[in-house]
This record gives structure tokens, sequence and C-alpha cells, in this order.
């Protein structure tokens, strides 16, 4: 195997680890959401709505999985109004999660590489 073939294979393994372990962080993040935020949860619609998409993207690229909440009123609860003051919980899940995402990605590059 040449060395550009061998780069080739070695990128193919690195996606086809990284993309299940965003999806791994996203929902690590999407659960830290759930259970970590401060506001009053009254109908529970908003946490209902939190969710993670897909992980698109390459090592050349980048990677990208979304996570989001999908009520209509999310970003009036994690950023606030002139009216109400903001319950964070989007970038607070992010920081308490971020060294443990920082695991799960060196786990699978670790895998992608030792092979």
């Amino acid at each position: 195997m040449d060395l550009a073939a061998a780069l080739e294979e070695m990128l193919h393994r690195i996606d086809g680890e990284m993309l299940p372990a965003m999806l791994d962080v996203a929902e690590g993040v999407v659960e830290d959401m759930k259970t970590g935020h401060t506001f009053q949860n009254r109908t529970g619609r908003l946490e209902a709505s939190m969710l993670h998409g897909g992980a698109s993207g390459s090592v050349v690229r980048g990677y990208r999985v979304e996570v989001l909440a999908s009520t209509r009123y999310a970003s009036y609860v994690d950023e606030g109004t002139s009216r109400n003051r903001p319950y964070p919980y989007l970038w607070p899940a992010w920081r308490r999660r971020e060294t443990w995402a920082q695991g799960v990605v060196d786990d699978a590059l670790a895998r992608a590489v030792n092979f």
C-alpha cells in the first residue's frame, strides 16, 4: 500500500469512529440539559423538545452535530428577555460535559489509529 492510500484509509477510519463519537457527545449534552437546568419545569415541553440532530462532516471539513431545544420559547428561557432573566441550559450543559467529551473524542481517535 502506498502512502496516499494509507492516508486515505486512516482518514476513512477516523471518520468511521468520529461520527458515532459526535453522536455520543451530543446525547450526553442533551441528557445534561434535561437534568441540569435551573428553570422551573412547568409543562415538560421544553425538556421534551431537547434533542440532537445527526452528525456530519469529516476530518478535512470538520465535524458537526446540532444540539437544540425546539419549542418556540426555548431561546427566551436560555437567553432571557427584556422582562425575564435568562435560565441558560445549553452552554452550562456543554461546560459540565466538556472534559468528558474530550475523552470520548480521544478514545475514538485512539481506536481509529490503533489498527
